[in-house]
């Protein structure tokens, strides 16, 4: 996973919100299905929120 994949797992979580979802919600979205792909990318892991 790097920061380009990033995109993706947003609008993902916007998805599954229906559009409408806060920064939080996104983050632990994203956090929930991909802490283990995180995990495995470098620096990603400490960035990725920020990204």
């Amino acid at each position: 996973m790097n920061k380009n994949d990033l995109k993706k797992l947003v609008v993902e979580a916007l998805e599954y919100y229906k559009g409408k979802a806060n920064i939080v919600e996104i983050c632990k979205f994203i956090w929930s299905k991909y802490n283990h792909k995180l995990a495995d990318s470098g620096d990603l892991l400490y960035t990725w929120q920020y990204d």
